[in-house]
């Protein structure tokens, strides 16, 4: 089974206090034990940049997680990756667009940019074999 972390999970498994603390602890240490593989996206890794004991624990935890592919979206000054480490075509990039923008008008409580670049390199992870 494999699994990808967003930034507020990464956070939560790093605050003790967190209502999913434990559950995603358990995660972890299914990965650890190799029952599971756990990846994260650049975006959220993007998004881990506070200077708090949470987040620097959270970066921490995502720093020694595998990195997903990254599949642009928006404007060259959203992306989060250097431009030998975008994987995709133009068309991939248009496809990516009208995914973003339909998660845009699909989410409740609102999200950002990092927020649908994370769930589009999920998402295209799904269709190449990841390691």
């Amino acid at each position: 089974m494999k699994a990808v972390l967003d930034t507020n999970c990464l956070l939560d498994a790093a605050n003790k206090n967190a209502i999913t603390h434990l559950p995603l602890q358990k995660l972890l240490a299914a990965a650890v034990s190799r029952k599971i593989q756990i990846f994260v996206s650049r975006h959220s890794l993007s998004e881990l940049t506070k200077d708090d004991p949470v987040t620097e624990r959270a970066k921490l935890i995502a720093d020694n997680l595998p990195v997903l592919q990254h599949y642009p979206i928006g404007t060259w000054i959203n992306q989060v990756a250097t431009w030998d480490q975008l994987c995709g075509t133009w068309d991939d990039a248009r496809n990516n667009q009208k995914i973003q923008f339909e998660l845009t008008s699909l989410a409740k409580s609102g999200n950002d940019i990092r927020d649908r670049g994370a769930y589009i390199d999920a998402l295209l992870a799904n269709r190449k074999r990841m390691p």
